[in-house]
């Protein structure tokens, strides 16, 4: 299998990088160091034991004191995405969403979304939100995940735009389109601009919206690309190109 022949490296940039490296004698580069060492000042690194599941890395962590199923999925684009009723039911009951894992806290304060059947004998999914918060090394041929224990600290970047997107199918083209305009949020300009719920955004930042994810689009809207997000929607006839403050 590809992900016990190499190790891969997820980089969330600006821009997103995908890495990868020979499995024999890998070591974190980039300043990443070992557990216990440090390396030109960079934060420490740490790994959590994982195995290679049926839909990818798997690891044994725990929320409210319990162990749970983690799956490590780069294409889920929320935080953190609970399979199992009964690990919902328990964090509802004790309200601690802290999710840890070999002992090393990975998230606090975290709004799980809810149950799915989709992925049985899976608890918990983690995506991209919170494994974009610095480089992560999938490092299966070792059985380990690496991550820098500053990005670990790092805050969830949040969509403050008041502009709401999400991905549909129409006829069978997926399309970014408006779902909400917040009011008396930033996005109102966009509104005064002549855009409504249910829009077609074709391009942000002159990035066709067809080759983003929904992941990238809330970095975007929530400032990791910068200070404003510009906006192209209309039809041929009538284009509008329009800059949103986002932080």
């Amino acid at each position: 299998d590809f992900l016990q022949r190499y190790v891969v490296e997820v980089r969330p940039g600006p821009p997103a990088e995908l890495l990868l490296w020979p499995r024999e004698g890998f070591t974190p580069p980039n300043g990443i160091a070992p557990p216990g060492k440090t390396t030109n000042g960079m934060s420490e690194a740490l790994w959590i034991e994982a195995a290679l599941g049926a839909d990818g890395p798997v690891s044994a962590c725990e929320v409210d004191s319990r162990r749970w199923k983690v799956r490590w999925d780069t294409g889920a684009e929320a935080a953190l995405i609970v399979r199992s009723p009964e690990a919902l039911g328990r964090a509802k009951k004790t309200g601690d969403w802290t999710l840890r894992c070999a002992g090393h806290t990975i998230a606090t304060q975290l709004e799980p979304l809810s149950p799915d059947s989709e992925a049985p004998g899976t608890d918990l999914i983690v995506g991209m939100p919170l494994l974009s918060r610095g480089p992560v090394f999938f490092d299966l041929p070792h059985g380990r995940v690496w991550f820098r224990k500053q990005g670990l600290l790092a805050e969830l970047p949040e969509n403050r735009s008041g502009l709401e997107l999400r991905y549909v199918d129409k006829r069978g083209e997926r399309q970014l389109v408006v779902a909400a305009i917040r009011k008396g949020s930033p996005a109102e300009a966009l509104r005064k601009a002549g855009l409504k719920p249910g829009d077609v955004i074709e391009e942000l930042d002159s990035r066709p919206a067809t080759e983003l994810d929904l992941w990238e689009v809330e970095r975007r809207l929530g400032g990791v690309y910068g200070d404003t997000v510009t906006l192209l929607w209309g039809s041929e006839k009538s284009v509008k190109v329009v800059p949103l403050k986002v932080r």
